[in-house]
């Protein structure tokens, strides 16, 4: 009875031994789980912040992509409208010209009498 007592006791001793192994590398394990969990989170916030990024960027394309074309239709329009002032401004100075050489020849046809 003695020697039985003494394997159970032995027995159970090593049972509490592999118990508090057991229990030691579950704590490891539920760390290292935690530990991996936060990374898994802050791979996914970096992915979402990244996601926000691509997609306002996107936006600012699409918006360039609408807005190119009436950039250009307005300096089309001013290059129009700047080509009508220059040719205005051409008819005026010739006629101002010819005013001018009508003066003079007027004069000279006076001065001549």
């Amino acid at each position: 009875d003695k020697r039985m007592l003494e394997k159970y006791d032995g027995l159970i001793q090593s049972l509490q031994d592999e118990l508090f192994e057991l229990r030691d590398a579950m704590a490891v394990e539920e760390q290292n789980a935690s530990d991996a969990s936060k990374a898994i989170r802050k791979v996914q916030d970096d992915l979402q912040k990244l996601h926000k990024e691509v997609k306002q960027q996107g936006v600012q394309v699409k918006a360039t992509a609408e807005e190119t074309p009436k950039i250009y239709d307005a300096i089309n329009g001013m290059q129009a409208k700047l080509g009508t002032v220059k040719d205005e401004m051409t008819k005026q100075l010739q006629e101002a010209q010819e005013d001018l050489h009508g003066d003079l020849d007027y004069r000279i046809e006076q001065v001549q009498e």
